[in-house]
């Protein structure tokens, strides 16, 4: 009997301890809360306030937001399961002002945070890889994004209406920009488009009017159609020479346009291309163009073609009735490098720049070749060391004229030193920095920072200025980041400089060390 009874007080516990737990379970998750003007602002990291579905491999995927907060938090793990993609924010999304996504997460897909009108900030990890299908679409109070490294993917329409976006950086590792991606983003005034995208695809900056310029990199072969089209802002475009292909109505409405230049690879001008852009007044046009449509330069009232006497341009302007104006073709006399001789470690690149002469020479194309591929390679210029050895870097003009860089690939730096390890400059004082490696590395490439620029300031090459009274470190970086750092102490100028003698009298030969020494805490 007893032992009954000591069961049923166990019992008894257990089930009192058990509701304790459920009901602590129950109170430390907020639920929804509405008002009058929306969703209660508070912390968002609940488990309980995302709805989840399985991805078939043990993770599981965002598919909407139920909680209160303004600010959204995503946890990593959802009930013990890892979150790898989010697929939707659903209709909870729309009062979001601000949302961080964990480094768990490796896609955001379509529609994401589509519409979400009041969000302001994302953080995006480094694990994420694709920003997929109109995933920011009319995020209108999104002023700027920091796209990681680790994206190689942005999707059609994934940022198109945020009219708020002034600025984008597009880390290097995209290779694929989608149709219409930035479109109609009004407030956009700059952007860069990565070395690795070969394809400016159908309507991608359509309705950018703030957009004044853009640099279109060498790895682009073609610019669809209606890339560009209303882009009322945009001043100038240069259009490299890896470009094949401009599609129908690339740059139509840009009225802002006043010169273009087409490169020697395009060999025609299709339809409605330049139609009504009604500021260009000159276009140079080369005679590989064996081809342009009638409807090409429709509305462009004010336009003067240039080209060779003779060419497919000097015909079709004469046909249109288009002010025709030939170029003279200017030979050229010779190539120079920005550099004859350099070091460089294994796996270092380095840019090398030719500048052809004369400056109004007619064909300025360079064609790089290196003596020895396997010691380092060279692509428009950008010098990549492979192996140890020496090798020559040729840029060649058209008409066969040449410009050589030596170039010494040595193993990287292990180690870097500094000339000073502490540092005491008075304020306005300059000093120079200088740095050294291990003998038989390479030692091209350095970099010099500041902790802080407002106290010492350091440029790129170790020169320092002092600015204000305080501490700063100067640290020194190799291209495979091996550092070294000194530590500046900036303290007020002297007012005043002591000697230990005023007067000293000297026999012939006779020897005297005089010291100095200035006011109490000045440099």
């Amino acid at each position: 009997m007893k032992n009954e009874r000591n069961k049923k007080a166990i019992r008894k516990i257990l089930c009192v301890s058990l509701a304790a737990v459920m009901l602590g379970a129950y109170v430390g998750t907020t639920l929804p809360q509405y008002t009058g003007t929306g969703i209660v602002a508070q912390a968002a990291n609940s488990e309980r306030d995302f709805y989840t579905e399985e991805n078939g491999d043990g993770t599981i995927s965002i598919t909407g937001y139920k909680g209160t907060s303004s600010n959204v938090v995503i946890p990593s793990y959802i009930f013990g399961e890892k979150v790898t993609v989010i697929h939707s924010m659903g209709d909870g999304a729309k009062y979001i002002t601000s949302v961080t996504i964990p480094n768990s997460v490796t896609k955001i897909r379509g529609y994401a945070f589509i519409e979400c009108t009041k969000l302001k900030s994302v953080t995006i990890p480094n694990s994420v890889t694709l920003i997929d299908v109109d995933t920011f679409r009319g995020c209108t109070e999104l002023t700027s994004i920091k796209i990681p490294n680790s994206v190689t993917e942005i999707g059609s329409g994934a940022f198109s209406g945020c009219t708020g976006l002034k600025s984008v950086t597009i880390p290097n590792g995209v290779t694929y920009i989608g149709s219409g991606a930035f479109s109609d983003c009004t407030g956009l005034t700059s952007i860069t488009i990565p070395n690795g995208v070969n394809r400016i695809n159908y309507m991608t900056f359509r309705n950018c009017t703030g957009l004044t310029n853009i640099t279109i990199p060498n790895s682009v072969t073609e610019i669809d159609s209606e890339a560009f089209l209303d882009c009322t802002g945009l001043k100038s475009v240069t259009i490299p020479d890896s470009v094949t292909e401009i599609g129908s109505g690339a740059f139509w409405g840009c009225t802002g346009l006043t010169s273009v230049t087409i490169p020697n690879s395009v060999t025609e001008i299709i339809q409605w291309t330049f139609e009504d852009c009604t500021g260009l007044t000159s276009i140079i046009i080369p005679d590989s163009v064996t081809n342009i449509d009638s409807s090409a330069f429709s509305g462009c009232e004010n336009l003067t073609i240039y080209g060779k006497k003779n060419s497919y341009a000097d015909k079709y302007a004469n046909n249109n009735d288009i002010p025709f104006k030939a170029i003279v073709d200017v030979k050229a006399t010779g190539v120079k490098l920005n550099t004859t001789r350099t070091w460089l470690g294994r796996g270092e690149s380095y840019q090398l720049n030719a500048t052809v002469s004369p400056s109004n020479a007619t064909d300025k194309k360079i064609t790089w070749t290196s003596s020895n591929n396997n010691i380092a390679t060279v692509s428009n210029g950008k010098v990549t060391a492979k192996k140890d050895g020496t090798v020559t870097i040729t840029a060649k003009t058209s008409n066969g004229k040449t410009a050589t860089c030596k170039i010494t690939v040595q193993p990287p730096a292990g180690k870097i030193s500094l000339n000073k390890s502490t540092l005491y400059l008075g304020v306005g004082e300059k000093f120079q920095l200088t740095s050294s490696v291990q003998s038989g590395t390479a030692s091209a490439k350095r970099g010099f920072s500041s902790s802080n620029n407002n106290i010492c300031y350091t440029s790129g090459s170790g020169q320092l200025t002092a600015k204000k009274t305080g501490t700063a470190y100067i640290t020194v970086k190799t291209f495979n980041g091996k550092t070294a750092q000194c530590k500046v102490v900036v303290q007020p100028p002297a007012n005043k400089v002591n000697l230990n003698k005023s007067t000293l009298y000297l026999g012939v030969g006779e020897k005297f060390q005089l010291t100095s020494w200035v006011d109490s805490g000045t440099a």
